[in-house]
């Protein structure tokens, strides 16, 4: 429980992720970024291609994955790639983990930047109960199920890298970001454990 003499939290930006990111340069690495077609996600692969590394965009609209793909230099973009993945169904996670596997044997770095947030506007208790699901399939489950597919491999490699990326909102507790704060607080306990068995 908060203490009401307790300090108040420093909401982090996104600079820290990045800058930690930019550090990786591994020459013949290969990160997978989901949400990769646009914000966050695009920002991430193109600083990932910018360190030398080669990455496959992953998500949900083909389409958008191509013309973001598209939009980089062109010499990134002989170093990247897309692949379709919802990270909502399972069916479409670990198929996008095979056909991965094909083109580029194995993934080294994963960022988990695929999110949504729901009912950004309303109070607690006025957020619908299908917006509270569909927020955690994506932003809790769907973190899980990407490194449910993908994690092993890094470990049996011994070498990888995991980020999952959530938003410095999610620390407050009002309204919609409430539950992003949930979210990440499950995914962060979640991989505290896989790491200590990794």
């Amino acid at each position: 429980m908060w203490s009401k003499s307790a300090r108040p939290l420093k909401l982090p930006d996104r600079r820290p992720a990045i800058e930690t990111l930019s550090r990786l340069r591994l020459s013949a690495r290969v990160a997978l970024v989901t949400g990769a077609n646009r914000g966050l996600g695009f920002e991430t692969a193109r600083q990932l291609l910018a360190n030398g590394l080669a990455v496959v965009l992953a998500g949900r609209d083909a389409a958008g994955l191509e013309r973001a793909r598209r939009a980089l230099p062109e010499p990134d973009q002989r170093r990247a790639f897309t692949v379709q993945m919802d990270v909502t169904h399972v069916e479409s996670v670990n198929a996008a983990q095979r056909a991965v596997t094909e083109q580029v044997r194995c993934v080294n770095v994963l960022v988990n930047t695929a999110a949504v947030l729901l009912g950004e506007n309303d109070d607690l208790l006025s957020i619908s109960a299908d917006d509270y699901r569909r927020t955690f399939e994506t932003n809790l489950f769907g973190v899980i199920a990407v490194c449910r597919a993908f994690v092993p491999a890094l470990a049996r490699d011994r070498y990888g890298r995991v980020v999952n990326v959530s938003s410095g909102a999610g620390q407050l507790a009002t309204g919609s970001v409430a539950r992003g704060r949930a979210g990440s607080a499950v995914v962060l306990r979640i991989w505290v454990q896989i790491s200590r068995h990794a």
